[in-house]
């Protein structure tokens, strides 16, 4: 059977916990996971699947690197700066359920989960395998209509965006410059594009574009909420519930 990034999300998470201590918001230099993380699935070798044509890339790290932006796109882990990981405090809640059952001096203080999800991490896991899409939601979209937990995945997002600003808030990476502003925009043109995941928009979901003041001439490139680089978070944190 092939290797898909999937295959490594739940070991990447593990590897990203232990480096950081078994700590949310700790900065892991990316370089340093790709091996443990691989021998978690037996893998002793980076160049175990040769490289990538396109790249010429180790396939295994092409392999993490989507498993780690899978973990973003669900609010488990940040990209801080250049080349370092971290695990949010909800990734740090599912690295806790893959740890062996053993006896440590140090217990990892974990933020609780908001009111609206159950306390117990194997229910939390089962919630998110079983909802493709949960914590990216749309509320225009046909899988939300559908969706039985749509007020609580509502919520989660605003909880995921918080969580990762507290993260930056602890990291050294700056906020951003001053000059950038973050203007929602709904989407008229259902061929608009995402630049960092590259799913299209749907007629009328909300996009958000980091517009720099001091380019006049600039057009418009409209991100997912969840898709927008971490320095713009406390500019998305600081929007009305309206422009959400």
């Amino acid at each position: 059977m092939s290797l898909t990034a999937k295959a490594f999300h739940d070991p990447l998470l593990l590897t990203l916990a232990e480096l950081a201590n078994w700590q949310a918001g700790v900065s892991v230099p990316h370089g340093t996971v790709y091996l443990p993380a691989a021998a978690k699935l037996g893998i002793t070798d980076l160049d175990h699947l040769g490289a990538d044509t396109s790249s010429g890339q180790s396939r295994i790290i092409k392999l993490i690197q989507w498993a780690h932006k899978e973990a973003r796109r669900k609010g488990q882990a940040v990209a801080l700066g250049r080349g370092d990981w971290a695990l949010t405090s909800l990734g740090l809640q599912r690295a806790q359920t893959l740890k062996a059952p053993v006896l440590t001096e140090a217990v990892p203080v974990v933020a609780p989960l908001p009111s609206v999800f159950p306390d117990d991490p194997y229910l939390v896991g089962l919630l998110q395998e079983q909802t493709p899409c949960f914590g990216y939601f749309s509320t225009k979209s046909p899988i939300f209509k559908d969706c039985p937990i749509q007020a609580p995945c509502r919520k989660h997002v605003l909880v995921v965006h918080l969580d990762a600003a507290t993260v930056l808030a602890r990291s050294t990476v700056p906020v951003g410059p001053a000059n950038i502003q973050l203007v929602p925009m709904k989407v008229n043109d259902p061929k608009t594009l995402c630049p960092k995941c590259g799913f299209a928009f749907t007629i009328k979901e909300r996009g958000f574009w980091p517009w720099d003041t001091t380019d006049r001439a600039q057009k418009p490139v409209l991100y997912h909420g969840t898709c927008l680089p971490p320095e713009m978070l406390p500019l998305l944190n600081a929007l009305s519930p309206g422009d959400l």
